[in-house]
C-alpha cells in the first residue's frame, strides 16, 4: 500500500503481456459466443474468476457487449468454461479472464478454448494478445506451452473508490 497525496493506492498483483504471433490450433471445439440468454452462467463465471484470481473485473451485461465477444466452452450445453475478447484492435485479438471450473482443469479444456480464438485470431490475420497474473504459475506456463512470448511485465494500480489503472 502507497500513500499519495492521503489517498491510498493500492497494487495489484503484476503481470505479464504476452503474444502469440502467427496463431494455428489443430484443438477441436466446442466453443461458442455469448448470447442474451447466457448472463446467468456470465455471473457465475466472473464470480469465481474473480474469487480465483483475487480480482474484482466486472461482470459485463451480454445485452451491452458492444464489439467485445465473450466466448463459453461447453459439452452437451453444460458449461466448462469462458473466455473474453474484451478489446477489438484490427492487429491484435485481446483476450482475458480465461476460466475453466477448478473439477475440470487439466483435461484440455484450455487448449480447446484457446485453439479455438487462436483460430479466430489466425483468420483476421491477427496476433493473440493476453495478460496474465505473474503469480499464477500455472496459467503462465500453459502459455508457454501454446507459444506465447513474454513482451512485458505490468502492474496495475488502483486509488481507493476508482476503476483500476495500468501502472
Amino acid at each position: 500500500l502507497i500513500e499519495k497525496s492521503q489517498q491510498k493506492v493500492t497494487r495489484y498483483n503484476p503481470y505479464y503481456s504476452m503474444r502469440l504471433e502467427n496463431p494455428t490450433s489443430d484443438n477441436p471445439t466446442t466453443t461458442r459466443q455469448v448470447v442474451a440468454g447466457d448472463q446467468e452462467i456470465i455471473n457465475f463465471w466472473y464470480e469465481n474468476f474473480n474469487r480465483d484470481e483475487n480480482s474484482s473485473w466486472s461482470t459485463p451485461n451480454v445485452a451491452e457487449l458492444a464489439g467485445s465477444k465473450l466466448y463459453l466452452l461447453e459439452d452437451s450445453g453444460e458449461f466448462l468454461g469462458g473466455c473474453a475478447n474484451t478489446l477489438v484492435n484490427e492487429s491484435r485479438l485481446w483476450i482475458g479472464r480465461l476460466y475453466i471450473l477448478p473439477h475440470l482443469r487439466r483435461k484440455g479444456h484450455g487448449h480447446d478454448i484457446m485453439g479455438h480464438i487462436e483460430n479466430t485470431a489466425s483468420a483476421a490475420g491477427q496476433s493473440v494478445d493476453l495478460l496474465v497474473n505473474i503469480a499464477n504459475e500455472s496459467a503462465v506456463s500453459f502459455y508457454k506451452k501454446r507459444g506465447y512470448q513474454i513482451l512485458s511485465e505490468n502492474a496495475f494500480w488502483c486509488l481507493e473508490g476508482s476503476e483500476r489503472i495500468p501502472g
